[in-house]
């Protein structure tokens, strides 16, 4: 009895660290006072927009697609809105934070979302 109790308490730790690690929900992108959704659809993560001051980023635009987990951080491809083109992007979660270090070419940059509240 006593090591069915200690298989549970593992098995519900190793489920509540992975739900805690996924990318889905509501992040807030420090731009604009724009929101993005992060969901599961048909097996693989996507983000649309749910709110925005951007005129040129309205609401229920897809800027996140493809995107499936490698290891711990996820793979995927992000909307570059200014540049009107599909590029690719590496997803990390830490905590409350995710960086989205997005590579065009032979250029890097890594930007930082939060997790709305």
């Amino acid at each position: 009895m006593e090591k069915s109790a200690i298989l549970f308490l593992v098995l519900f730790t190793a489920l509540s660290v992975q739900a805690q690690s996924t990318i889905a929900g509501i992040w807030e992108t420090g731009q604009a006072n724009t929101q993005v959704e992060i969901k599961e659809v048909n097996g693989q993560l996507e983000g649309v927009i749910l709110q925005s001051d951007n005129a040129n980023a309205p609401i229920g635009t897809q800027i996140i697609k493809d995107v499936k987990q490698a290891g711990e951080a996820y793979q995927g491809k992000l909307y570059a809105i200014k540049k009107g083109e599909w590029v690719d992007a590496t997803i990390t979660r830490e905590g409350e934070t995710l960086a989205l270090k997005i590579t065009s070419g032979w250029r890097s940059k890594t930007v930082e979302w939060e997790k709305a509240k």
